[in-house]
């Protein structure tokens, strides 16, 4: 019996689940974006424990694929499922005291496609794209704050469920939260298809 990565096209697979999870995570942001009425929950709640949650997702699936900027030494073979077990049930207890099921899907759902991009590009880094797409996203909607809160206009009822005694960028225009997460999810799955690309043409 061949498992998957004992196939010739198993890096493809792994690509396309990992480029799926993050285009659907970015779909799902640009859906709040562009009707906030009817997510109410995720300006204010859901979205930005995302973005907290992801650096978090970024260190955790780091040090589970054994990264070169968190692998020191060479793990046994039991080190790794411990691991994520252990990650597992932090996150289930963290979520469960917020009550908050899509951010456990989505949490997991990153931290996967992340591990699958390491399958598809084991000579890669997944840790350092990551963190330079959101440094980078985020400094995109930073500098456009204005433009996106001119753009994308949220109607009374989604500005009087703005959490008191809150501010910050995020908070105050939280369009630009939900624009970060269509640029972060959407750039990471395309700077995968281009470095697999890439590789692709290396080997011929």
């Amino acid at each position: 019996m061949l498992f998957p990565h004992k196939l010739p096209t198993s890096k493809t697979f792994f690509l396309i689940l990992s480029v799926q999870g993050y285009f659907f995570t970015a779909l799902l942001f640009l859906r709040v974006l562009l009707y906030p009425l009817s997510n109410i929950d995720f300006v204010y709640d859901t979205g930005l424990l995302i973005f907290f949650f992801e650096f978090l997702n970024i260190v955790s699936s780091g040090a589970l694929i054994g990264d070169q900027k968190f692998k020191k030494t060479k793990p046994d073979r039991f080190s790794k499922p411990f691991l994520f077990i252990f990650i597992s049930l932090f996150v289930f207890v963290l979520f469960a005291i917020a009550k908050n099921k899509l951010l456990v899907i989505i949490f997991f759902l990153s931290f996967l496609s992340k591990i699958f991009g390491h399958k598809a590009l084991p000579r890669r880094s997944v840790v350092a794209t990551s963190v330079a797409v959101l440094l980078l996203s985020t400094f995109v909607v930073i500098i456009t704050a204005s433009i996106l809160e001119a753009r994308f206009s949220l109607p009374p009822e989604v500005k009087i469920m703005r959490p008191a005694n809150t501010s910050g960028l995020f908070v105050d225009i939280p369009q630009t939260l939900l624009m970060w997460g269509v640029l972060y999810y959407a750039f990471i799955g395309v700077v995968e298809v281009m470095l697999f690309l890439k590789s692709k043409r290396n080997l011929l």
